[in-house]
């Protein structure tokens, strides 16, 4: 049964993938740079509607 409180570190993936640690965190810390991006993408484009709407 899985375990809901369970967290998955780096070294979790590292020992499961046969990675380094080092290579396993630099990619979640692209891939959370890639999410921030994403969501001030989105937001810019929200506020952009905000502004040009009709209501």
């Amino acid at each position: 049964m899985v375990d809901p409180d369970h967290v998955v570190t780096a070294e979790d993936v590292a020992d499961a993938t046969g990675q380094s640690i080092e290579t396993v965190a630099r990619g979640w810390h692209e891939l959370a740079e890639e999410q921030v991006d994403t969501e001030k993408s989105e937001s810019e484009s929200t506020d952009r509607r905000r502004m040009f709407s009709d209501d």
